[in-house]
């Protein structure tokens, strides 16, 4: 029977096949329960640095700013090393269902060797009949089988666990910490340079008001104002950026710089001040992105 012992060798590889994934996944689970205490002892440590941090976010000194981002870096970094733990911890709290999926698994792998075996005595006996029944009964368990499988799968990425939530809650407030340093930073730097933006806006503004009309671009390194008659540029430093950030609404762009995005504009001046047209170039793949907006401005 030809046809037949064909059919029980492709039976038997599928149920070898359905054997290894099964022992693969009983692998993957006591090895990645190993790491469970690893987890909440790392997230431990994270909640008392971040505690520390929050704390010291709106210092007024360089020293302790600077050792604020020093800290909220790490925890970036020891939060990445936490997600990839927190899948043992959720196994550890979830070991009664999976451990109870992969018996039930075990069960119906038994079974589909039972109707294996039930296949391969007919095949030899030459009991069509017999050999009929048990390979649709394999069948039938083949794929129960199967999706248990893909079942306790699923159980090896639980994202919505709430362990994981617990990560996800401190990335957050490592975001906002970093956010709340760069602010801070942001204005101790204005306030150190005040008088310097003050000027660098008058003098923009007397430019253009001089020049009547023209263009200006920004790159990462220069600011670049011309008109028909003159052209300046200058370095691009914190006292201009502050002063530019003040004329335009140009503060998400200007932070965009030197990643393959360009400010330009045209600048005209009317009886109601000077009306600017500020647009931000960047490059997508093989596009190249233009986004305009108009401000005016009067001193």
């Amino acid at each position: 029977m030809p046809v037949a012992t064909g059919s029980v060798d492709a039976c038997e590889s599928e149920y070898a096949a359905i054997e290894r994934e099964l022992e693969t996944s009983l692998d993957s689970f006591l090895s990645q329960t190993i790491a469970a205490h690893d987890f909440f002892r790392a997230m431990e440590k994270i909640h008392g640095q971040l505690e520390l941090a929050e704390k010291m976010q709106n210092a007024r000194t360089d020293l302790e700013l600077n050792e604020t981002a020093v800290i909220a870096d790490n925890l970036e970094e020891e939060l990445h090393v936490a997600e990839r733990l927190a899948l043992s911890a959720v196994l550890s709290e979830t070991q009664e269902e999976w451990a109870g999926e992969l018996e039930d698994a075990k069960r119906s792998l038994e079974s589909l060797g039972a109707y294996l075996k039930k296949m391969k005595s007919a095949a030899r006996e030459s009991d069509t009949a017999e050999l009929r029944g048990a390979m649709l009964s394999f069948k039938k368990h083949s794929k129960s089988c199967k999706t248990r499988l893909v079942k306790i799968q699923g159980l090896l990425a639980p994202k919505k666990h709430p362990i994981y939530s617990q990560v996800r809650a401190a990335k957050s407030r490592v975001k906002k910490l970093k956010a709340n340093v760069g602010k801070v930073f942001d204005s101790l730097s204005r306030s150190r340079l005040h008088g310097q933006v003050k000027a660098t806006k008058a003098d923009i503004f007397d430019f253009m008001k001089k020049a009547g009309s023209g263009r200006f671009f920004v790159d990462h390194k220069h600011l670049t104002l011309s008109s028909q008659q003159h052209t300046s540029r200058v370095p691009l430093t914190q006292a201009i950026k502050f002063a530019l950030e003040e004329l335009m609404p140009i503060q998400k762009s200007l932070a965009r710089l030197g990643r393959g995005a360009l400010i330009s504009g045209r600048y005209e001046c009317g009886k109601d001040g000077i009306t600017l047209r500020v647009g931000e170039r960047s490059v997508a793949g093989d596009s190249v992105i233009y986004k305009e907006k108009t401000c005016r401005i009067s001193q």
